[in-house]
């Protein structure tokens, strides 16, 4: 429309470029601060918390963000830890019971749900789990530092990733608003590496999007934090089911915010499961990175 350049002719193109070449570059190498290890409290065991019944609809927030959270770590929940209890954390939660020949349930005793809370405990130890907030962003995140090493980005707006995880790219970045917003970029991101977007969320201060190609796939989410986008992109080459949890569990609990991903409340027989699988995790020696990929 006459007046309004279009961000491929316009100066909007310029002022997008910086953000759209920096993810297009995360896509390219599909690889061709204070950190605290995770580590639930201690907590005392009250006299038959096994029989405790769980009810997730009526939990307060942070119980249902727990589990939510362990549900990522099982591989059986892929989405946001917002502590929204509906359908989907209903359906993966049934999916892990199915796997422990339970059946279907809306309400359950506090003992089903240690296996689950031991398997994430687990896993937490094997990858050398670690959690801490980037100083140039202000967001908290989480990666397996059995595998992965952070480190500033070469422009000074964020964190690159290196290690021994072949076909793993991650990276956490600050970029200014622009014109057409963060979803413009994604569009032209998608547009540019010929690939077709498999998700989508287009909200005026959150952006997400996954992107499948035949070089693997590319997950990026942002948000408007302060006048600014915040966002983490993660790459995958040949991936194998490591490398999805892996991404899966990264992007849960990245909080472009700075928000901690499970909030302060009160403690329930939820976090009385967790302190017990804690305390079962077994610990030993880190695996080894997945070979390369032919």
């Amino acid at each position: 429309m006459a007046g309004h350049p279009c961000p491929e002719t316009g100066p909007e193109r310029n002022i997008m470029r910086p953000a759209s070449a920096a993810l297009l570059a995360l896509l390219a190498t599909l690889p061709a601060a204070a950190m605290v290890v995770v580590v639930p409290p201690a907590l005392a065991q009250p006299a038959g918390w096994e029989s405790t019944p769980v009810d997730p609809r009526a939990m307060p927030l942070r119980s249902r963000i727990l589990l939510q959270d362990a549900l990522v770590w099982s591989g059986h929940y892929n989405g946001l830890l917002d502590g929204g209890w509906g359908p989907a954390s209903e359906e993966a939660m049934n999916r892990w019971r199915a796997t422990r020949g339970l059946p279907p349930a809306a309400s359950y005793p506090a003992r089903d749900l240690l296996a689950l809370f031991v398997q994430g405990a687990r896993l937490r130890e094997q990858w050398g789990w670690r959690e801490a907030r980037d100083p140039a962003t202000g967001a908290v995140y989480g990666y397996p530092s059995a595998f992965l090493t952070p480190r500033p980005a070469s422009d000074g707006e964020g964190l690159d990733f290196d290690g021994t995880l072949s076909g793993f790219g991650m990276s956490i970045r600050k970029f200014g608003d622009m014109p057409g917003g963060m979803g413009a970029v994604f569009d032209r991101v998608a547009r540019e590496a010929g690939a077709q977007p498999s998700y989508r969320l287009d909200r005026p201060d959150r952006q997400a999007m996954t992107v499948e190609g035949p070089r693997g796939s590319a997950y990026f989410r942002f948000e408007k934090v302060n006048g600014a986008w915040v966002g983490l992109s993660v790459t995958l080459r040949n991936a194998g089911e490591q490398h999805r949890r892996i991404q899966s569990v990264v992007a849960s609990i990245f909080s472009p915010t700075g928000r901690p991903p499970v909030p302060a409340g009160e403690a329930t027989v939820v976090d009385v499961v967790a302190s017990v699988a804690n305390r079962m995790r077994r610990p030993g020696p880190a695996p080894a990175a997945p070979p390369e990929s032919p």
